[in-house]
């Protein structure tokens, strides 16, 4: 099962690679911007669109890893210790609504653009959709 996740890791971290090259934060928020400014008038992102391609390998990924991080746990595996912050979106969110908070994060944390395009992301979700603390959560 380790063998298992750790290959999902390895997924998880190469497929939006593939979808699309993205080498930092920059390209990604770039990508994104371009399409905000093509779809301001409403219009759908196009399927070959670099940043709703990266998105969608992005997620699709995290998605696939989620899931063998949960299979794990249920079969007695050790969590691994940090998979990046917490974040609960609402049950759909459109690739351009994700590109805009991208968008907006890369602006609003510098910093992250220099970094991977992933923590951008992972960043982005945090901040629009972060996770509530469980109601018997103890209070400092």
């Amino acid at each position: 099962m380790r063998a298992l996740i750790l290959a999902l890791t390895a997924l998880f971290l190469a497929a939006p690679a593939r979808a699309e090259t993205m080498t930092d934060g920059h390209s990604l928020a770039n990508a994104c911007q371009t399409l905000r400014d093509a779809t301001a008038d409403g219009s759908k992102a196009p399927d070959n669109d670099p940043c709703r391609r990266w998105l969608f390998g992005y997620f699709t990924a995290y998605k696939q890893a989620y899931d063998a991080r949960m299979a794990g746990a249920l079969s007695g595996v050790p969590s691994e210790e940090d998979i990046g912050p917490c974040f609960r979106p609402p049950d759909f969110i459109s690739f351009v609504d994700v590109a805009g908070l991208v968008v907006a994060q890369g602006k609003s944390r510098p910093a992250l653009l220099d970094g991977p395009p992933e923590t951008l992301v992972l960043e982005a979700m945090a901040a629009a959709y972060p996770c509530e603390a469980p109601h018997d959560a103890a209070r400092p």
